[in-house]
């Protein structure tokens, strides 16, 4: 039985170094293709992302036009104006927020005098060194615009960084709110639209306290 023992061979040098080389070739082609394909996830979510604001403000478009007010442009022109965007986030609109893990950031702003949702992943596709894909949808009716290459997020050197923002806002404990009430307002009449600002409660409790 010792003897048997001893006819046992192992692995050579030439063939452990052979299967190591295999296995970092391998990898070598897989690991771009897993990245680009999270990109890619990434880029799909800040699409889906702006198909959920736009369902949002349709909800909140249908409860303007049963308190008589008018959904259109000017709508839009208070909402950036007064920030209110972060108040859409939560169960009473339906919206959760942009998707945290593709970091999807969000904004309003106009093309040709038009007010549209943008919307970009800074952990998405890289079209040119430094710039994500800005995905556009228009603020009311009409089809998404096309994507276009451009730079987005805090690190923005072309003067917008500001504009960006993640959704839902964080509280000063780092925790995110969510806001569970409406922000349309029907006892101001200063403006068309007036905001009241919303309860809200801590998105990380949310599970718990519904």
């Amino acid at each position: 039985m010792v003897k048997k023992l001893y006819d046992y061979r192992g692995f050579t040098l030439i063939e452990l170094m052979v299967v190591v080389a295999i296995i970092g070739i391998i990898l070598a082609i897989a690991i771009p293709y897993y990245v680009s394909y999270k990109r890619t996830a990434c880029d799909r979510s800040a699409t889906t992302d702006i198909g959920k604001v736009a369902a949002t403000l349709e909800r909140l478009g249908q409860e303007l036009v049963d308190l008589n007010y008018k959904f259109d442009e000017e709508i839009a022109s208070q909402i950036n104006a007064q920030n209110a965007l972060k108040y859409l986030v939560g169960p009473y609109y339906g919206w959760r927020g942009g998707t945290a893990k593709c970091e999807v950031l969000m904004r309003l702003s106009t093309v040709s005098n038009r007010w549209i949702i943008q919307g970009c992943a800074l952990k998405g596709s890289h079209p040119r060194a430094g710039q994500r894909y800005i995905y556009s949808a228009p603020f009311v009716g009409g089809q998404d615009l096309p994507a276009l290459p451009g730079e987005c997020g805090a690190d923005a050197t072309n003067g917008e960084s500001a504009s960006w923002n993640v959704y839902p806002y964080p509280a000063p404990s780092s925790a995110a709110i969510c806001y569970t009430e409406s922000i349309v307002s029907t006892t101001g009449t200063e403006r068309p639209f007036p905001f009241r600002t919303p309860s809200g409660v801590l998105c990380d409790q949310l599970s718990a306290a519904e």
